[in-house]
């Protein structure tokens, strides 16, 4: 489920992308709150580009979160059911290393499909039960950067990696 934090950035895509090309300068900078995965509220400073670059350039996945990541997932094992007050996954899977991710752009671009692989590095099997899809973005004016939850799913059925293995997740995201 698409949390407030991703409505937020779609919201402030959808008012400004008039901007572009119209020969209107866009705004220099905007303010507006998203929570990160802590729980707290970081009034982020985002240039209309660095949004604009977000929407755009969602295939650019990461394997782990870093501070050149522009977005990446993380899996966990919690059972709660996902609303759009998320701000983190409810248990973070430990024991699991990201090895790689392969992105696939599809339907005219109106879906992106990312294929997690992960290695379960523990002796007991591991079961992820929610995927949880972030960005990392600037906030404040101190240029700091943080991680923000932007879709949260709980799987209906659960995916087990058995203890020294590894085994793709995939993850789409349709719109």
């Amino acid at each position: 489920m698409l949390t407030k934090n991703a409505k937020k950035l779609i919201l402030y895509e959808l008012m400004n992308s008039n901007q572009q090309g119209t020969g209107n300068p866009a705004p220099a900078t905007t303010r507006f709150t998203l929570t990160n995965i802590s729980g707290a509220d970081k009034t982020t400073f985002l240039s209309y580009n660095s949004v604009y670059s977000f929407i755009n350039s969602l295939n650019h996945m990461m394997t782990a979160p870093t501070t050149n990541s522009i977005t990446f997932i993380r899996v966990g094992t919690g059972t709660t059911e996902a609303t759009e007050d998320d701000y983190k996954l409810e248990n973070y899977a430990t024991g699991l290393t990201c090895d790689s991710v392969v992105t696939a752009i599809g339907g005219n671009y109106s879906k992106k499909t990312y294929t997690a692989t992960f290695s379960n590095t523990t002796d007991a099997d591991i079961s992820v039960t929610e995927i949880g899809f972030f960005t990392n973005c600037y906030y404040d004016t101190t240029n700091e950067n943080d991680n923000f939850l932007l879709d949260r799913i709980v799987l209906d059925t659960p995916i087990t990696i058995p203890a020294g293995e590894s085994k793709p997740i995939t993850y789409e995201l349709s719109f």
